[in-house]
């Protein structure tokens, strides 16, 4: 869970980096939560898991997303919005690997009385093989110098 950023200023032919380790992985508790805080792959089968487990999650059954029959969980979370205190819903489908319990795809819909946001994303997992971890090497181009960030 250490995350790294490799900066390149192309104005002035510079380069910084900055590393720092990422959020810890949550408490034991009932809470699904979207994937910026969801971590390495272990804590993410965990965590999903562990939602469903106490009912932050309920599974609806599998489906076929991008040719892996996926498990089906969803989130309802009912919120108060704006200073009315407006009643608002959000609801997250998260369709996982049952293998793995990595996620495929994970919608979400929030509905406000006068607003609908709706969104999408689709998860493409590489293995942490050899070869897909040089995909992530950033290569410095020559004539860059290393600067503080």
């Amino acid at each position: 869970n250490y995350q790294t950023y490799i900066n390149l200023y192309h104005d002035n032919k510079t380069w910084s980096k900055q590393s720092y380790q990422g959020p810890k992985p949550r408490e034991k508790g009932c809470g699904f939560s979207l994937p910026p805080t969801w971590g390495t792959y272990p804590e993410i089968a965990a965590g999903l898991h562990q939602d469903l487990a106490c009912g932050a999650l309920s599974s609806e059954g599998t489906q076929q997303v991008d040719g892996v029959n996926a498990l089906k969980l969803v989130s309802v979370q009912h919120s108060r919005f704006g200073l009315k205190r407006t009643p608002a819903t959000t609801v997250t489908i998260i369709w996982v690997d049952p293998a793995t319990y990595l996620p495929v795809r994970l919608t979400t819909q929030q509905t406000r009385p006068a607003a609908s946001v709706p969104m999408r994303v689709d998860f493409r997992w590489l293995p942490p093989t050899r070869a897909n971890l040089a995909l992530l090497t950033v290569r410095i181009p020559p004539g860059y110098t290393q600067v503080r960030s």
